[in-house]
C-alpha cells in the first residue's frame, strides 16, 4: 500500500516537472499550450539560454584549516564536520535574463563535508518556481564511547561468551558469607569491564533531499506541490534493562521518512477555496533490537539472558482538506472548513518475554491472540474527521 501511494507522489510530481520547461518558454509568448506534452517554443533554446545569463553574479568563500592536536569532546562537532586542508565553506550563482523576471540560482555550502548543503531555484517570477535541495546534518553523539557488545548497528548486540562466563562467575562469588547476600568483587567487575571494552563512535548520519514547485497561470489561481526524502543511518544511545539494572546500548537507526503535499487555491474577489492533500511514510528497517545480558548465559525467572526492545513501527498518514469562504449580502462573510485525516501502521506484534524460563507463565496467564504471533500486526487505523463553520456579520 505504501508503494502504491508513493508512486502516485511521484507520478504527480513528475507531470509537474514535464510541463514545467514548457511554462518556463511560454511564459514570454501569447497563446495557449496544447494538450498532451507542450511544445517549446523558439526561445527556449540557446537564444533564451543566452538571454538568461544576461545578469550574472556569484560569490565563492574558500579557505583552509589546520588543527594543532585533537578536536577533543564530541561537542565540538556535534552538529558539523571540519576536516583539515582546503575547503570551500560557500558559493552561488545568480542569473536573470535583462527584465530580471526569468531567474536561476545555485547556491551551497560546506562541499564534500558531511553537513553539506545544496540547492536550487528556477523559474518565472509571479509564474512558476522550481526549488531543489539536498542536505546532510551528522549528530556525534560521542566519540569517547565504550562498549562490551559486538554488533553495534546491527538489530543484535551480543557479548563475547567467554567475558559473559566470568562475569558470571565473579557476580555468584560471596567474598564475605558473614553478611547477608552475595558480597561479589565490584572492583573485578569494573577491571574486567574496562578491560575488554571496545572504543566506539556513536554517530548518526541525516540526509534529506526536497523538491517543489509552485504555478500561478493567473492572478486568481495558485498550484502548490512538494515531495522530501529524509534517511536518517548510523547509531545513537538507548537504555535498557534487567529487571532493575539498567544497561546501556547502541541502538540502530535506519529511518526513511517521505513526505508529499498537493494544494489548489483560487482566490476571487468576493470568494475563496482550497484544496490540499499531504502524505507522510515512515519505513523502520530495523523493528527489533535484541540484546544479550552480560552477567548471565541461561533463562531465569526473573533474570533473563537476553532481552527485547520494539522499535518504532513503520507507518502512514494521509491528510484531505477543503476550505473556502464567500461574501454575502448585508456585509456578511461564511467560512467553512472540511478535512479528513488517515493514519495507518501494522507493525507484527512481538511475544510478551523472550525469557524461556517464563514460557509456561505467557501461556497460561498473558496469551496474544494464536493468529497474533509471526503475523502481520493489529492493522490499526485512527480516522479523523473535522467541519468547522463560521459565519460572521460586521456591524
Amino acid at each position: 500500500m505504501k508503494t502504491k501511494y508513493l508512486s502516485a507522489m511521484l507520478l504527480a510530481f513528475g507531470s509537474a516537472l514535464w510541463w514545467a520547461p514548457a511554462l518556463y518558454a511560454q511564459s514570454s509568448t501569447s497563446g495557449s499550450p496544447e494538450l498532451g506534452r507542450p511544445q517549446f517554443s523558439e526561445t527556449s533554446g540557446s537564444s533564451k539560454f543566452a538571454e538568461i545569463f544576461a545578469n550574472a553574479s556569484g560569490s565563492a568563500e574558500l579557505g583552509g584549516r589546520q588543527f594543532n592536536g585533537s578536536l577533543g569532546s564530541s561537542k565540538f562537532t556535534e552538529y558539523r564536520d571540519l576536516p583539515t586542508g582546503m575547503f570551500t565553506n560557500a558559493f552561488s550563482l545568480n542569473l536573470t535574463n535583462t527584465s530580471h523576471v526569468d531567474f536561476l540560482s545555485l547556491w551551497g555550502s560546506h562541499v564534500g563535508q558531511r553537513d553539506q548543503n545544496f540547492a536550487a531555484q528556477a523559474g518565472v517570477r509571479g509564474k512558476y518556481k522550481l526549488e531543489l535541495e539536498w542536505g546532510q546534518i551528522p549528530h556525534n553523539y560521542s566519540n569517547t564511547a565504550r562498549t562490551v557488545f559486538n554488533g553495534a548497528g546491527s538489530s543484535e548486540l551480543k557479548v563475547p561468551a567467554p567475558l559473559r562466563r566470568e562475569l558470571g562467575r565473579i557476580l555468584t562469588t560471596d567474598l564475605d558469607t558473614l553478611v547477608r547476600g552475595v558480597q561479589f568483587d565490584t572492583s573485578a567487575i569494573t577491571g574486567l569491564v574496562l578491560g575488554t571494552a571496545r572504543g566506539l563512535d556513536v554517530v548518526s548520519r541525516r540526509e534529506k533531499g526536497k523538491a517543489a514547485l509552485s504555478y500561478s497561470p493567473s492572478e486568481e489561481l495558485d498550484i502548490q506541490l512538494r515531495y522530501t526524502n529524509e534517511e536518517r543511518s548510523g547509531t545513537k544511545p538507548l537504555g535498557g534493562n534487567f529487571a532493575f539494572n539498567p544497561v546501556e546500548l547502541v541502538e540502530p537507526t535506519d529511518y526513511r521518512t517521505q513526505e508529499a503535499s498537493a494544494s489548489v487555491e483560487y482566490a476571487a474577489k468576493a470568494w475563496n477555496a482550497q484544496l490540499g492533500y499531504s502524505a507522510s511514510i515512515f519505513d523502520n528497517d530495523v523493528n527489533v533490537l535484541v540484546f544479550d545480558n552480560p552477567f548471565r548465559e541461561i533463562d531465569a525467572v526473573g533474570n533473563a539472558s537476553r532481552g527485547r526492545l520494539d522499535l518504532y513501527p513503520d507507518n502512514t498518514a494521509q491528510n484531505v482538506n477543503l476550505s473556502g469562504a464567500a461574501n454575502l449580502p448585508l456585509s456578511t462573510r461564511l467560512m467553512m472548513t472540511v478535512s479528513r485525516g488517515w493514519r495507518r501502521q501494522d507493525d507484527q506484534f512481538i511475544p510478551y518475554t523472550i525469557n524461556a524460563a517464563l514460557s509456561d507463565t505467557v501461556a497460561k496467564y498473558l496469551t496474544l491472540p494464536a493468529a497474533s504471533l509471526g503475523q502481520p500486526g493489529q492493522n490499526g487505523e485512527v480516522i479523523r474527521s473535522r467541519w468547522v463553520g463560521s459565519l460572521s456579520y460586521r456591524f
